[in-house]
């Protein structure tokens, strides 16, 4: 794990506006654990220092790609980035980036403050996205997971409309093959419900056939282009149809709960980072 000479030095490296940030978010955060973490002991304290390193390493590297990919401009992160708001997001993430040695948590954290960077402070991300650095400190990574896959079921679409039923029946195995592992427990929905990533409703009546029916109208002809019954008789949807009926219909998403499953799914489909469909237009 680097130290602090070395983070210095890698925020050298990465260079202009990516750079400067990741030293001053080193500086900050260091303060930062030195008060919170004050009574917990050496141990505790160097461990929360690597793996807050951990996590400024990976928003430097999130940074610099936004940077060179022109997705953010030095003027929005130097304005964004002393405001008070922000200030305290990135506190929290500091802090619950320090709390745990999860890797894929570090990098769902510094997601999350890559993108806060893009935002108004009085948008429902920037705010949404400080109480979401506390979520994924609190949430297993199996209810991580679970966030993914209702953010694949909820708030992703193609592109256009698919015509051919085998074509779209193709792309729904692509959307959820990644989430077939999910077992799913109803103890980690009231827990998502705890922590404000969700809304559970255990009676609730939804129909899975009507969402993924859904997802393939055009907005033209509110043409339904199949029945979508077929293709929950396939492995993927059969899978799918019964943690649907076992209690995955109760569960709709938060704001919370979208940004962390939304960075989530892409992290594991090798898709480049997505913002919340009430955030920005996005599509798969």
């Amino acid at each position: 794990m680097s130290d602090p000479l070395s983070t210095i030095a890698i925020a050298a490296a990465l260079g202009g506006v990516a750079g400067k940030f990741t030293e001053k978010a080193w500086d900050r955060g260091e303060k930062w654990l030195s008060s919170y973490f004050k009574n917990h002991g050496e141990a505790v304290s160097a461990r929360a220092k690597n793996n807050m390193t951990s996590f400024i390493l990976e928003l430097g590297r999130k940074l610099k790609y936004m940077e060179e990919s022109n997705i953010v401009s030095k003027d929005i992160i130097d304005k964004n980035q002393d405001h008070p708001h922000f200030s305290a997001t990135l506190k929290n993430a500091l802090i619950a980036a320090a709390h745990t040695d999860v890797k894929d948590k570090h990098k769902i954290l510094s997601e999350i403050i890559a993108e806060r960077l893009t935002q108004p402070p009085e948008s429902t991300y920037s705010l949404a996205s400080k109480l979401a650095c506390d979520a994924v400190l609190n949430a297993t990574q199996t209810q991580i997971h679970l966030l993914g896959l209702l953010v694949a079921l909820h708030e992703i679409r193609p592109m256009v409309p698919i015509p051919k039923k085998r074509l779209y029946h193709h792309w729904l195995d692509s959307l959820f093959e990644n989430f077939m592992d999910i077992d799913f427990k109803e103890i980690d929905a009231l827990h998502l419900q705890a922590i404000s990533c969700v809304i559970y409703n255990s009676a609730s009546g939804r129909g899975l056939a009507a969402l993924l029916m859904s997802k393939n109208i055009s907005a033209k002809t509110k043409n339904k282009y199949y029945n979508a019954n077929e293709y929950l008789k396939s492995d993927i949807g059969t899978a799918l149809k019964f943690m649907w009926d076992f209690g995955l219909a109760g569960v709709t998403l938060t704001s919370i709960g979208s940004i962390i499953g939304g960075i989530h799914y892409c992290m594991i489909s090798n898709v480049e980072s997505i913002s919340p469909f009430w955030a920005k237009d996005y599509s798969a």
